[in-house]
C-alpha cells in the first residue's frame, strides 16, 4: 500500500478538513506535531514514516478566496526528495516552472464539460481528481471516456473526509470497474488497518489519509507494514 498523507492548507496553515465543509475547517491538532505550520506538519510526518509522496490542496484557491502558491513553492523547494500531488484547481498556471517534484492535480470540481473538450488529461504529470460529494462534483462527462484518464486517478469522497466512517466502498468498486489503465486512489473516510488492508484486497493500492495519522491510530509499526513507499 502507497500511503500518502494530505496537507490541506487555507491562509498560510494547514488545516483539519471535515465532510468538504471548507468554511468551517480549523487549525489542525495532531499527535505529531505542536503547530499547524506545513513545516511542521510535514516534519512531524516524515519523523513518523519516511514518506516518499505528500498531496496537497490549496483550500484558498479551490473556493476561490485567494491561494497558498508562495506557500507551496517553499514546501516543495524545501523538501525536494518528496514528490507533491498539489490540487489547486483546473489548471492554473504560473510564472513560476514547477520543479519535478510538483505534479498537477486537475479535480473534477473544478472541470466543466466545456472545459473538459479542450483538457489534456493523459500527461504524464497529471493526476485526475474525481471528486464526489453524494454524485459527482463536476463534469459528469468524464465518467464516460474512462480511456480519457490518466495513470494516476483519486476517488475523492468529499463527504467522507474526516468523518472517521469508512471508505465508500460501493463507489470506489465502481470506479475500479470503469479505470482501465488507471490506478486508483482512495481518499475520504479511510480509519485505520483493517480499511487499508480492505482496500488492498480490493485491488487499490494507493490511498490518501490525515485523521489516522494525526490522531494516531497509525503508527509507525503500521506504515512501516502497510507501506510500499
Amino acid at each position: 500500500m502507497h500511503i500518502i498523507p494530505v496537507i490541506d492548507l487555507m491562509n498560510g496553515i494547514v488545516v483539519h478538513a471535515r465532510h468538504g465543509n471548507r468554511q468551517t475547517y480549523q487549525p489542525i491538532q495532531s499527535l505529531l506535531c505542536e503547530t499547524a505550520k506545513p513545516g511542521n506538519v510535514i516534519n512531524g510526518f516524515l519523523e513518523l514514516y519516511p514518506f516518499t509522496t505528500m498531496y496537497i490542496a490549496d483550500i484558498n484557491r479551490l473556493s476561490a478566496n485567494g491561494n497558498n502558491t508562495g506557500t507551496i513553492i517553499q514546501l516543495v523547494e524545501q523538501y525536494p526528495h518528496i514528490q507533491f500531488w498539489v490540487d489547486q484547481g483546473i489548471l492554473h498556471h504560473h510564472k513560476y516552472q514547477p520543479p519535478e517534484n510538483w505534479l498537477q492535480i486537475i479535480g473534477t470540481e473544478s472541470l466543466t464539460d466545456a472545459m473538459l473538450a479542450t483538457v489534456r488529461l493523459k500527461p504524464a504529470e497529471l493526476i485526475l481528481s474525481l471528486d464526489f460529494k453524494q454524485s459527482l462534483i463536476g463534469s459528469s462527462q468524464i465518467l464516460e471516456y474512462p480511456e480519457q484518464w490518466p495513470q494516476q486517478v483519486i476517488v475523492m469522497s468529499l463527504n467522507k473526509v474526516g468523518a472517521d466512517t469508512g471508505p465508500d466502498w460501493i463507489l470506489l468498486q465502481k470506479i475500479k470497474q470503469l479505470a482501465m489503465n488507471s490506478h486508483i486512489v482512495a481518499a475520504g473516510g479511510i480509519r485505520g488497518t483493517s480499511d487499508l488492508i480492505k482496500l488492498s484486497e480490493m485491488g487499490i493500492h494507493r490511498a490518501l489519509l490525515a485523521s489516522s495519522l494525526h490522531s494516531g491510530k497509525l503508527s509507525g509499526d503500521d506504515l512501516h507494514r502497510l507501506s510500499t513507499g
